[in-house]
C-alpha cells in the first residue's frame, strides 16, 4: 500500500489522497486514485498527490491547506476511520 492510501479494515476499500488541480492545496479522497476521476465528493478537478494519508486533516505550518469535508463524510459512511481535524500544526 502506498503512503497516501488507506484501507478499511472491514473490507477492501482503498482510498487515495488527491489534490485540486487549481493549485490551492485543497485535498480530496478518491477510490480510484486516478487523475480526473471523481473524488468521493464528486469533484473531477483533481490529480494525484504526494500528501500522505496519515496527515489527512493536519494543517502544515508553511502553507494553507484545506481538506474536503464531504469526502471525509463519504469515507466515514463507507466505514473508513479517518483522523479528526487537528488544531496542532506540523512540518512536512
Amino acid at each position: 500500500m502506498h503512503k497516501n492510501e488507506l484501507s478499511n479494515t472491514k473490507s477492501t476499500i482503498r482510498l487515495s489522497v488527491m489534490e485540486s488541480i487549481h493549485g490551492t492545496y485543497m485535498y480530496h479522497l478518491s477510490e480510484t486514485g486516478e487523475n480526473m476521476n471523481p473524488a468521493l465528493c464528486g469533484n473531477k478537478n483533481i490529480m494525484k498527490s504526494g500528501h500522505p494519508m496519515r496527515l489527512w486533516n493536519m494543517e502544515p505550518t508553511h502553507i494553507r491547506t484545506a481538506f474536503c469535508t464531504k469526502c471525509h463524510e463519504c469515507a466515514e459512511a463507507m466505514g473508513v476511520l479517518l483522523p479528526a481535524r487537528q488544531d496542532k500544526t506540523i512540518t512536512f
